[in-house]
């Protein structure tokens, strides 16, 4: 099973995003590294929102 660690470094992989500055949303809800995407409850063609947090400086 996928799990959010594995999402995030699909996503960096992608746009170059560091996985560190991902924040991802389900259904309101953030997602926890090491948690399997099927814990919330997650599937094929799910809708999942990251969110990109900047370091203030």
């Amino acid at each position: 099973s996928d799990t959010v660690d594995f999402l995030k470094e699909a996503i960096e992989g992608v746009t170059r995003l560091p996985v560190k500055q991902l924040s991802l949303l389900f259904e309101g809800k953030q997602l926890a590294m090491g948690c399997l995407l099927s814990d919330y409850g997650i599937k094929h063609e799910s809708v999942v929102h990251f969110i990109l947090r900047l370091r203030a400086g």
